[in-house]
């Protein structure tokens, strides 16, 4: 940051100022605008604000132990590791579970390893406030606050992997990492237009630095509008889709443009993602949605031993995840319909996604938590992308897709 921001901002030693009630209070006497994007952001609803993260990590404390709650906990809320707080029968009124990924608990980050689960390694250290006209102090700042490991994907990487071992089995809890580094996006000699990594879609530059919204898929964790526009302008558009008529079928492409991993991504046995598409000819009417006819339904389901489809993330009973549709980055999805009639059809389709699946979110607002997020009632739907009937489909790939999934055949329902 250029020394005078800093100066502006009305910085300057604080030596004997009273500890911060949160903790980031420290930051954002000088980067008051970094730390309200922070405060709206999924970042700091990581831990007990979030209903679903608080249930989730207690019910496999409760099983697996506190200890092994680490695994969770390192990466949601290492505030409340550092406090020696047991992760099981945590209150979540309590303010220190309700810090979520603060600024310490990126930049106190010394070192980090892709592996996952909290591959990394936090060294607290003194943070010393840069003092109008004595540039030492700035560089002290910055050396203690802007460690290298800052700006590579692998601090990422390091929480955005998680799994866990059941039974001598590796069971993936969440992996955006994988097939990010797979894909082009990862590639560096690609330049700007085809290399990204997660803080270039996630915290793009807004002037002379970075965006602290973390913005990602997320619209059930914010209130702010400011928050949700950037979420929203995150989705919509990552995916293209097209429409096209062979015979008497309808071939639906979806392709991964703008996502640098895999759709649906984080926690996908937890997301809500679905195709709908709506068929008129003749005065009827035929859909495939989530009630109507068989439709796509993105992301996994986590079993447990005797098949019962778990919920709430729970891996720590899971004996299996069962993969649903899914599509990597550049890559396309087909889909096939029948058509129902062979006269002349209009088609709309579209591709609809919100954060939760609306069992999920029953079962944690049984009862409701009070002072939380997400809130519990409708959640907002984004179209991650439309289209309607275009020309004859000819059966390309466009260049850059890398291949092609197998064809899934959906089927319509007549509606009234």
């Amino acid at each position: 940051m250029i020394p005078w921001l800093l100066w502006s901002a009305g910085c300057g030693p604080a030596l004997d100022a009273p500890p911060p009630a949160h903790p980031d209070q420290e930051c954002a006497r000088c980067h008051a605008e970094i730390e309200a994007e922070w405060r709206v952001s999924a970042h700091a609803h990581a831990s007990r604000t979030n209903a679903l993260y608080h249930r989730v990590v207690e019910q496999f404390a409760s099983v697996r132990g506190p200890e092994a709650a680490s695994t969770c906990a390192g990466c949601h809320e290492p505030a409340l590791i550092e406090a020696e707080v047991s992760l099981l029968g945590v209150d979540p009124l309590l303010a220190v579970a309700r810090v979520g990924v603060s600024c310490a608990a990126c930049h106190s980050v010394q070192d980090a390893s892709p592996v996952g689960n909290a591959s990394l390694t936090r060294q607290h250290v003194s943070n010393p406030i840069p003092v109008e006209g004595d540039f030492s102090t700035l560089e002290a700042h910055l050396s203690t606050q802007g460690p290298a490991v800052l700006r590579t994907a692998t601090l990422c990487v390091a929480c955005h992997r998680g799994h866990i071992v059941q039974d001598g089995t590796v069971m993936p809890g969440v992996d955006d990492a994988t097939s990010w580094e797979s894909s082009s996006w990862s590639d560096p000699e690609g330049g700007p237009a085809r290399s990204r990594d997660c803080a270039g879609c996630h915290m793009p530059w807004t002037g002379t630095r970075r965006s602290h919204r973390f913005a990602g898929g997320n619209l059930s964790l914010t209130t702010d509008e400011a928050q949700a526009e950037a979420v929203r302008a995150q989705l919509e558009g990552a995916l293209e889709l097209e429409v096209g008529r062979l015979g008497d079928q309808l071939v639906i492409s979806i392709y991964n443009a703008g996502i640098g991993h895999r759709f649906p991504g984080g926690a996908t046995d937890l997301r809500d993602a679905w195709l709908e598409v709506e068929v008129t000819a003749s005065g009827r009417r035929w859909l495939a949605d989530r009630t109507h006819g068989s439709t796509l339904r993105f992301g996994d389901t986590l079993e447990d031993i005797h098949g019962q489809v778990l919920l709430l993330h729970e891996l720590e009973r899971a004996s299996r995840r069962v993969a649903g549709p899914g599509i990597d980055p550049r890559d396309t999805l087909f889909a096939v319909i029948p058509l129902p009639t062979s006269a002349e059809v209009e088609v709309e389709a579209r591709l609809k996604q919100r954060r939760y699946r609306p069992e999920v979110l029953a079962a944690v607002c049984s009862p409701p938590q009070p002072g939380s997020i997400p809130a519990c009632g409708e959640q907002a739907v984004v179209t991650m992308a439309s289209g309607s009937l275009g020309v004859l489909y000819d059966g390309s790939l466009r260049p850059d897709a890398v291949r092609a999934e197998p064809f899934t055949e959906l089927a319509l329902e007549e509606v009234p």
